[in-house]
């Protein structure tokens, strides 16, 4: 039984290690769970490409920002709603995994990771990388598996607050039984 689920486990870690950006070579020295903790908080960063409903907020569609972005904003709503993937629109940064410090996770994206909510970059232009061009203003967005709720467009952080209680406002007063925020 034992060699049944050691040889199980070789099979996980050859599998997530390939799915993993080859530049974490620190990845193979992680034991098992610990690398699947670093795969979920890296997978959890993309959206799935699949159907939504778009939903944007009555402050978002009232807002200069969203007059602005308009086309960009459009072009979001058309792929969230086709299943098309958007990840492009996602930070580059999303291409790196950081080094665990002293054997504890490294946060990536505190808003992701506490509250859910992605920021998207709102550039037409694609790097060389495969990501648009990281923009000043980002669009926050809680995505499910059914829906897209757009919440509004911001500044990037060095330019505006993300943990202004306006963003949480918003959802509630928008969603209020989507089970968007939870106490």
């Amino acid at each position: 039984m034992a060699d049944i689920i050691e040889r199980l486990e070789r099979r996980i870690r050859r599998h997530v290690l390939a799915a993993m950006p080859k530049e974490a070579t620190f990845l193979e020295d992680l034991d098992l769970g610990r690398l699947l903790i670093e795969y979920r908080i890296w997978r959890g960063q993309f959206i799935l490409p699949q159907r939504r409903a778009v939903f944007e907020s009555k402050e978002m569609r009232e807002s200069d920002k969203r007059r602005e972005h308009q086309a960009v904003v459009e072009c979001l709503a058309s792929k969230l709603a086709a299943g098309e993937s958007i990840n492009a629109f996602l930070s580059s940064s999303v291409q790196r995994i950081p080094r665990p410090r002293q054997g504890k996770v490294v946060p990536r994206d505190q808003l992701l990771a506490e509250w859910g909510i992605h920021h998207l970059h709102l550039s037409d232009q694609i790097d060389g990388d495969g990501f648009v061009k990281r923009t000043d203003d980002v669009l926050f967005a809680i995505f499910k598996d059914d829906a897209a709720y757009l919440i509004g467009i911001y500044g990037h952080p060095g330019t505006d607050n993300w943990a202004r209680q306006d963003i949480f406002a918003t959802l509630v007063r928008n969603w209020p039984d989507r089970g968007l925020v939870a106490s």
